[in-house]
C-alpha cells in the first residue's frame, strides 16, 4: 500500500495567492510613481530647456544688432534703404540688422524682428529673418510681457528711437547742462534692451546690450557696449 504524496492545503493555496497579490500591488504602485515622477520631471526639463534656447536666441540676435548697414546717399531712394535698416522697436515690435540673425550668415548684417502677438488668451513671441518666415519662439499665458530701450543716460524707454527731450525753461536750475546734453546726438542703437514675459511667479526677464555702434559701407565698425549684467535672465 503506497503512501499518499503530501500537498498543499486549500487554506495554504489561499494564503499564497493572497499574499502574491499584495506584492503586486505594491510593485505596480510603485512603478505607476516612478512613472509619474518621471513624466512630471520631463515636463519640467523640457520646459526649462526651451527657456534656455529661446533665451540665448533672443540675446545672441540683439547683441548682433548694427544700426544700418546701408549708407543714406541724400537721395529718396537711399534715405528708404537707411531708414528700413535702422534699428526701432516699440513695447511689442522690435526690428533692425543683426550680425547674429538665426537665419543669416554669421558676420553679415540681415534683418530680423522680433514680435510678441496675442492669440487666444496667451502671447507668444515670434521671430522673422531674412527669409521672411515667422517662427513661434515662445509663448506664455495672458497678455503680459513687451520690450524697452534703455538709453546712454540710463533712462528707460517704451519705444526707440526715444521722443526729443523737452528743452528746459530758460534761466532753470541745470538748464545748460540739460541743453548741451540734448544737442548731443541719440545713439543709434540703445545701451541695453529688455524683455519681460511670462505671468504670475513664473515671469522671466531678458537683457541684452548690443555690442557694436552703427557700421555703414566704408566706415570702421565702433567700440562695444557695455556687457550685460551678470543673471540676465531670471525666471
Amino acid at each position: 500500500m503506497t503512501a499518499a504524496r503530501p500537498g498543499f492545503t486549500l487554506l495554504e493555496t489561499l494564503v499564497v495567492l493572497v499574499i502574491l497579490g499584495l506584492l503586486t500591488t505594491m510593485l505596480m504602485q510603485g512603478f505607476a510613481q516612478a512613472m509619474d515622477l518621471r513624466l512630471r520631471l520631463g515636463t519640467y526639463m523640457d520646459g526649462t530647456g526651451q527657456a534656455t534656447l529661446s533665451a540665448a536666441m533672443v540675446r545672441g540676435t540683439l547683441q548682433g544688432l548694427v544700426a544700418t548697414a546701408i549708407p543714406d546717399d541724400g537721395s529718396a531712394e537711399g534715405r528708404d534703404a537707411a531708414d528700413a535698416g535702422a534699428f526701432t522697436g516699440s513695447a511689442r515690435l522690435l526690428r533692425g540688422q543683426s550680425l547674429a540673425a538665426l537665419d543669416g550668415e554669421i558676420g553679415t548684417p540681415s534683418p530680423i524682428a522680433w514680435t510678441l502677438q496675442r492669440e487666444d488668451g496667451r502671447t507668444v513671441l515670434t521671430y522673422r529673418g531674412r527669409t521672411g518666415t515667422v517662427q513661434r519662439i515662445r509663448a506664455w499665458a495672458g497678455d503680459g510681457g513687451g520690450f524697452r530701450f534703455r538709453d546712454g543716460a540710463g533712462r528707460w524707454h517704451d519705444i526707440w528711437p526715444p521722443p526729443p527731450v523737452r528743452p528746459p525753461a530758460r534761466g532753470a536750475p541745470g538748464g545748460e547742462a540739460a541743453a548741451q546734453q540734448q544737442q548731443q546726438p541719440e545713439a543709434a542703437l540703445p545701451s541695453l534692451i529688455r524683455l519681460d514675459g511670462g505671468a504670475g511667479d513664473a515671469r522671466w526677464t531678458i537683457l541684452a546690450a548690443p555690442r557694436r555702434t552703427a557700421p555703414v559701407e566704408g566706415a570702421a565698425p565702433g567700440g562695444d557696449a557695455e556687457a550685460p549684467p551678470p543673471g540676465s535672465i531670471t525666471n
